[in-house]
């Protein structure tokens, strides 16, 4: 007889060790997203003596080394006595700082640097050539230096009373240079309409700036909080740039 068959014996199947899966790392948040901007100062070499500024560098701008940011340049009003030292003084003192950090904190605006040039080269004999050593000197120092974004649409001027005046004279004759103008209560004299219709007059359409005009102290700080601009119709100064915007 032929033997039986038989079943060949049952094997296990071995059971996988379980996956381990490793733990989600949590992104550790940055604590200078909620941080102050720095102030920084140092000068700029020119032909004669050195112009000395103050700079508002934006929350976390060493944490990204590789962004850039707009660049607003705000220039002082005539002092009493002695220009303000260290340069910017007025307006930190007034709270130009606190309001760009308020600004940025709430999503309200993008980050940006804050130049603040010394400017007693105007007070002094060398008379206008704070202009020139502004345009030549401290703007293409800044770009250089600085992480700017060094093109028009991404650079402003602004100025307070005097420096206001200054910085409407600036923007209007380099219009290629700023895309746009603050006048912070701005010093601008009927003898200086003759000019500022000419250069008005003179500006090309796709060159004309954006231009925010508003009144100080506490008008500054409604204005870069809530955008609400202040009008008087009895400043004489925001009657002929009205004018002079119309033509």
């Amino acid at each position: 007889p032929f033997p039986t068959p038989t079943s060949p014996p049952p094997t296990s199947t071995p059971t996988p060790p379980p996956t381990v899966i490793p733990p989600t790392p949590t992104a550790t948040p940055l604590t200078c997203l909620s941080a102050p901007g720095e102030l920084r100062t140092g000068e700029v070499t020119t032909d004669e003596r050195p112009i000395a500024y103050t700079v508002y560098l934006p929350p976390c701008y060493e944490e990204f080394p590789d962004r850039r940011y707009p660049v607003l340049y705000l220039l002082n009003g005539q002092p009493f006595s002695v220009d303000p030292y260290p340069p910017g003084e007025q307006w930190i003192r007034i709270g130009a700082p606190e309001a760009a950090d308020a600004l940025i904190h709430s999503g309200q605006a993008a980050p940006f640097i804050i130049v603040f040039p010394e400017d007693r080269y105007w007070n002094i004999q060398q008379g206008i050539r704070f202009g020139q050593y502004f345009l030549n000197n401290v703007i293409p120092y800044m770009d250089a230096n600085y992480r700017t974004l060094a093109d028009r649409e991404h650079r402003a001027i602004g100025g307070l009373s005097r420096g206001g005046g200054w910085a409407f004279q600036i923007g209007l004759t380099n219009p290629s240079l700023f895309g746009s103008l603050g006048l912070h209560s701005p010093a601008i004299f009927s003898s200086d309409r003759a000019a500022f219709e000419r250069w008005i007059r003179e500006l090309s359409p796709d060159l004309w700036p954006r231009i925010g005009r508003v009144l100080l102290p506490k008008d500054y700080l409604r204005w870069r909080l809530t955008g609400e601009i202040a009008t008087d119709p009895s400043d004489a100064a925001g009657t002929l740039f009205c004018d002079m915007r119309r033509r």
